[in-house]
């Protein structure tokens, strides 16, 4: 029970933390960064909605046979810390960077880094068998 418990109690707070990080990035950069319109908020939006499915597919994928992440900054086998961390750093790297930009380049900023977590998610899709239907 004491493990279940724990086991519970992680799912809560990633799924809490999960929350916390698609909604946060546009608000706070639209509140921070000059000329922020709706166009930004959509694509931090869909950042924001990308990035945990990449995360938590790469998660899924770890436990089964064979699989490995193909990130070479987090390694074949990332833990969770290691994923979480990521998680964070990559949401504020894309906010700030999306700040920094003119509003031109942060555009194709946006529209990488979501092509870059949609082609990440497919992969750890197939990997976990999502899409075996299809």
């Amino acid at each position: 029970i004491a493990m279940w418990h724990t086991e519970c109690s992680i799912r809560i707070i990633g799924l809490l933390f999960a929350v916390v990080l698609c909604a946060a990035p546009a608000p706070a950069a639209a509140a921070l960064c000059e000329a922020w319109d709706t166009t930004d908020t959509v694509m931090a939006a869909a950042y924001g909605t990308a990035l945990p499915t990449d995360i938590l597919s790469t998660r899924r994928g770890l436990k089964e046979p064979g699989g490995r992440e193909l990130n070479p900054v987090l390694g074949q086998s990332p833990s969770d810390r290691d994923l979480a961390f990521a998680w964070l750093a990559a949401s504020v790297g894309y906010t700030a960077g999306a700040c920094l930009l003119p509003k031109r380049q942060r555009e194709w900023w946006g529209a990488f880094w979501i092509g870059v977590e949609a082609h990440a998610t497919w992969r750890n899709a197939l990997t976990i068998g999502w899409l075996r239907t299809f």
